[in-house]
């Protein structure tokens, strides 16, 4: 237990960390040498010619490459973990750094049959830990809706959006069902493809996520569906709501009265959140 005590500290206070650059072994030698020489700049918060910056959180520093046709026929993301706080090492090192708990979410969810990002590479170059990802083909899901489903829309608007909300609701179900609470279910947090005949859906910044062997625990459900339910009523009405709920209901095949109890609550937390919020532009 002593010597577990003194490598926690050492690490803790270690200032001169040796570089350490894994990369997927998949990646041929063009590949992996164009990487190496992005994260040099990369890692200073510098873009490579070609990278393009993203908005992103203070503790995060994003960048992505929309595609090198010879090399990458995929974008590429790059992720800088920033440290929100002096503890932020301490806890990277007990727990797990907020890089590396992210490649293990996004595997796992891959493992379970959902659609996560792909790990090209991570590590740590000097103080700063990274993750590098195949970009997902799709939309952040709120974008999508306020760009599609605001009115007036046609009928056949509006019989595929309700086609749209029946597979969400499913998907949702789903990962609760096989033990999955999302970190942050905000709607942007899930990409959604539709260019094809079914909506293809993918879960982004997985760090946060949780596994549970058993059912999840309900306030963690409750918590998800408010997240996802932050949804203006210009573009997601009353009725689009219940056609969810009841999708989501009949999948994980929940009691008349759990469900009741679950709806009061996502019902009154999300009718207190939305009076702080503004809706967006109409563009």
């Amino acid at each position: 237990m002593q010597k577990y005590f003194l490598s926690v500290l050492s690490r803790l206070f270690n200032t001169h960390t040796n570089d350490v650059i894994l990369l997927d072994p998949i990646l041929d030698q063009q590949a992996q040498q164009y990487l190496r020489e992005c994260l040099s700049l990369l890692v200073n918060r510098e873009l490579p010619h070609n990278w393009h910056l993203v908005p992103s959180s203070e503790y995060a520093w994003v960048a992505y490459l929309r595609e090198i046709p010879d090399i990458f026929p995929r974008s590429i993301y790059f992720k800088l973990y920033l440290n929100r706080n002096r503890w932020e090492r301490l806890k990277s090192t007990i727990r797990g750094s907020r890089a590396r708990r992210a490649r293990q979410q996004n595997e796992l969810l891959v493992t379970y049959g959902f659609n996560a990002p792909k790990t090209y590479g991570w590590g740590i170059m000097g103080q700063s830990e990274f993750l590098l990802t195949q970009g997902l083909t799709g939309q952040g899901l709120a974008d999508y809706i306020y760009s599609h489903w605001r009115h007036p829309l046609q009928r056949d608007q509006i019989i595929h959006k309700r086609y749209i909300i029946k597979f969400l609701a499913l998907q949702i179900a789903q990962l609760h069902q096989a033990g999955f609470i999302h970190g942050d279910l905000r709607p942007n947090n899930i990409l959604i493809d539709n260019s094809k005949d079914d909506p293809n859906f993918s879960f982004i910044d997985n760090e946060r996520n949780q596994f549970y062997a058993d059912a999840p625990p309900i306030r963690k459900v409750i918590k998800n569906l408010v997240q996802l339910n932050m949804i203006f009523p210009m573009v997601l009405t009353k009725t689009d709501r219940l056609r969810f709920y009841q999708q989501y209901r009949n999948t994980r095949e929940l009691s008349l009265s759990d469900w009741l109890s679950i709806m009061d609550k996502v019902t009154r937390i999300t009718a207190s959140r939305m009076n702080n919020k503004h809706p967006p532009i109409n563009e």
